[in-house]
């Protein structure tokens, strides 16, 4: 589980998701690693999270696996971000399937 951090110059929540490796740096989890995430937003009155499946994760190349480096870290854009530039509201329509509201 994770929280979503509102940045000051950007639209949307950033989050941390990465592991540190047996030489101490930071890697992506590969997608063996997790059986999904649990992102949680709470902000402007607004309570939300996305659920993300293992194989979410892998298709949207946040984990690490031969297909693709992964991420260690990401965007989400809840359904009330609006004004987003394309690649922010394609991100948003990709991670539509897992947002939730409370």
């Amino acid at each position: 589980m994770r929280t979503a951090r509102v940045t000051p110059r950007k639209p949307g929540l950033f989050l941390a998701f990465w592991r540190r490796g047996a030489d101490g740096t930071t890697e992506p989890f590969r997608s063996t690693d997790q059986d999904g995430l649990l992102v949680l937003i709470d902000t402007d009155g607004h309570r939300a999270g996305f659920r993300f499946t293992a194989e979410q994760l892998d298709r949207l190349g946040i984990t690490a696996s031969p297909a693709h480096p992964g991420k260690r870290g990401f965007r989400v854009y809840p359904t009330w971000c609006t004004g987003l530039n394309p690649q922010a509201r394609r991100t948003q329509q990709q991670h539509a399937e897992a947002f939730f509201e409370v």
